[in-house]
């Protein structure tokens, strides 16, 4: 890593330092699986990261795994803030022009995939997390609506069909949507 010789500590999200991180960030190792688990190092050749655990708030390089005292919803703290790392929202990504909150990605765009990918970069710029799932227990979610999660759950679901004929199991989750908010929008999300 080319960094400063004059630099004593590691900063936020610097891994493999030989030197300590800055006063009031910790070293942690940690890592959310996909199936929703907690590993605490992957392999030997896992590096600690410095993280600004204990802020209260969970930022784009914690998560519950490294980073529980931020992280982790607790009986005394049922919510959870999340901070991304573009405030403003998604910039210079494909598929995302034009759109400036999140409830223009359905407006903006016909394919399911496409608002999916669109959804999925306001979630990553605005609270830094990759599933909607993760953002249940969200304390201050806007300009994110409860809508909006739920139509990136229903996106995020398996759009293949099995046995052949039968509904996906994204058309199902949207249909479902659909009936409760009875947002005609959806309509153009759902297979022929």
């Amino acid at each position: 890593m080319n960094r400063p010789r004059d630099r004593k500590c590691g900063s936020v999200s610097v891994y493999g330092l030989a030197e300590p991180c800055c006063p009031g960030l910790v070293s942690r190792c940690g890592e959310l699986t996909l199936d929703d688990t907690c590993e605490p190092q992957r392999d030997a050749m896992d590096m600690p990261s410095c993280l600004a655990c204990g802020d209260g708030v969970c930022d784009v390089h914690e998560q519950r795994c490294n980073c529980p005292e931020d992280c982790a919803a607790t009986a005394k703290r049922p919510g959870i803030r999340y901070r991304g790392s573009s405030p403003e929202g998604p910039t210079d990504h494909r598929g995302t022009e034009g759109v400036t909150r999140p409830g223009q990605c359905l407006d903006a765009l016909e394919k399911p995939d496409a608002v999916r990918h669109c959804l999925r970069q306001w979630v990553q710029a605005l609270l830094g997390r990759r599933s909607a799932k993760e953002l249940r227990q969200a304390i201050g979610i806007e300009p994110f609506t409860r809508f909006d999660l739920d139509l990136l759950e229903c996106l995020d679901e398996p759009g293949d069909r099995d046995p052949p004929g039968a509904r996906s199991r994204r058309d199902v989750c949207l249909e479902a949507l659909q009936r409760r908010t009875k947002d005609a929008r959806l309509r153009k999300l759902l297979s022929p």
